[in-house]
């Protein structure tokens, strides 16, 4: 018997002679079931019959034209699409997430939902928090209830903090309940008001970290202040009977910590060093008042009784109230030693700041009847010096400068107030009346 071809073989249907398992797929490259009449045999989402979806491209082979939510008008790469019932655009998935299709600057940076993100309303969110823009560019899109939407770190409900936003978007900025600080400073005893006076000071120690102090009002201690050293640890609640350093009052009665401050480095030894007002001291007379200066150093300064102090300049007469305010200067001439100021709101009938300038040797034991300036309230009972402050260098020149308050000036009509500005010169300060002063400022 002759043998048979092959060809004869495939003809008649012989299921076991040069069978090729690949033969139902021959045409088929993207495996969708869809050969020779698969319009695009690249893409298997796209086959004769195959449902449309939002995706930019005609799917079921009609070679009609693309539903119009299907054109990226502005060629970003994004197409517009109603993909559910409620009939909003914009989606996360299958790109048609394009909420304005005439901007091809909004598009991946426009999301669904406002606050929820499930509220269905298409609006940019540029910081990508899922919270929209309150203000959007164009009137069709919904607005958001994002109050800044150039932050991710404002949006409704986050956690407020101390960084100039409006964090929670409730239209108040940097706003909170103290129970949210960081750290709580409790005072010693339930008559020392604790909390009174506060103040930075500097870098007491030289180790890198800012420190600060507190400062007391009433007599239950005999505790004037309180030194607390900065670190990298924070303690969310501090007693301050625990402080680094405590600072003893000469009297009880002294109102010692009233009045605190940095001084800056007075000493020019590299640590930054101490402020603290008695008011009430009688040293010199009833209520004459006096400021005490404690100097920092690399193992910070070991707790002490003022009357330790490095140094106590003490008013000059009867009830002067010489200390009820004390502040840091800044480097008013230019010296390279920080320089500061005491208050003395009664003295002279007026009021009086006493200027004091740093040097090598630090400050030592004086009246401030020696100060290196004294500056008199313009007016009778203006109470001249019951306010100061560090003023920075206002004027740009290289030199500190200094504000110094009279609350009861009638400057500007009874009680109007008014603040005074001393700048700074290499040439010193002298002695002289407020109304030279370089600036007044009247309420």
């Amino acid at each position: 018997m002759r043998a048979i071809s092959a060809t004869l073989l495939i003809l008649t249907g012989c299921p076991y002679v040069f069978a090729d398992p690949n033969l139902n797929n021959v045409g088929d490259d993207d495996g969708d079931g869809f050969g020779p009449d698969d319009c695009d045999d690249d893409n298997p989402a796209i086959y004769p019959g195959a449902p449309e979806i939002c995706d930019g491209l005609l799917n079921n082979c009609t070679f009609g034209s693309l539903p119009d939510n299907e054109i990226d008008d502005d060629g970003d790469g994004y197409v517009e699409c109603t993909i559910d019932l409620h009939g909003w655009v914009g989606a996360k998935i299958t790109g048609g997430d394009d909420c304005d299709d005439t901007n091809d600057l909004i598009g991946t940076s426009t999301f669904p939902g406002a606050a929820p993100i499930d509220s269905f309303a298409c609006h940019k969110d540029v910081d990508d928090d899922d919270y929209g823009d309150k203000n959007p560019e164009r009137s069709f899109v919904v607005p958001g209830t994002d109050c800044e939407d150039s932050s991710a770190d404002a949006y409704p409900d986050f956690a407020e903090s101390l960084d100039g936003l409006d964090n929670n978007c409730d239209e108040l900025i940097d706003h909170f309940s103290l129970g949210l600080a960081d750290a709580k400073y409790v005072g010693e005893t339930g008559r020392d008001s604790s909390g009174h006076a506060l103040s930075g000071a500097g870098d007491i120690n030289g180790d890198g970290y800012a420190d600060f102090v507190v400062g007391t009002l009433s007599d239950g201690s005999g505790i004037a202040a309180h030194l607390i050293l900065g670190s990298k640890y924070s303690t969310p609640l501090t007693a301050l009977l625990n402080s680094d350093t405590r600072f003893e009052r000469e009297a009880v009665d002294d109102w010692g910590g009233s009045a605190v401050s940095g001084a800056g480095d007075v000493n020019g030894d590299g640590f930054d060093d101490l402020l603290i007002g008695a008011p009430s001291d009688d040293t010199v007379d009833s209520a004459s008042g006096a400021a005490y200066v404690v100097f920092g150093s690399a193992k910070g300064i070991a707790s002490l009784n003022l009357a330790n102090a490095d140094a106590k300049l003490t008013g000059k007469g009867w009830f002067d109230w010489a200390g009820e305010a004390v502040s840091g200067a800044g480097d008013v001439n230019g010296d390279g030693f920080d320089d500061f100021i005491v208050g003395a709101g009664d003295a002279n009938h007026n009021g009086t700041a006493y200027l004091i300038l740093g040097s090598a040797t630090g400050v030592t034991n004086m009246s401030l009847n020696g100060a290196d300036a004294i500056l008199l309230g313009e007016d009778e009972g203006d109470n001249a010096g019951e306010s100061l402050s560090d003023a920075g260098d206002v004027n740009g020149d290289g030199l500190g400068d200094f504000l110094i308050g009279s609350w009861s000036s009638n400057a500007g009509g009874m009680y109007s107030g008014a603040a005074h500005m001393v700048l700074g010169t290499t040439t010193g300060i002298s002695d002289m009346s407020l109304s030279d002063a370089d600036t007044r400022f009247v309420g």
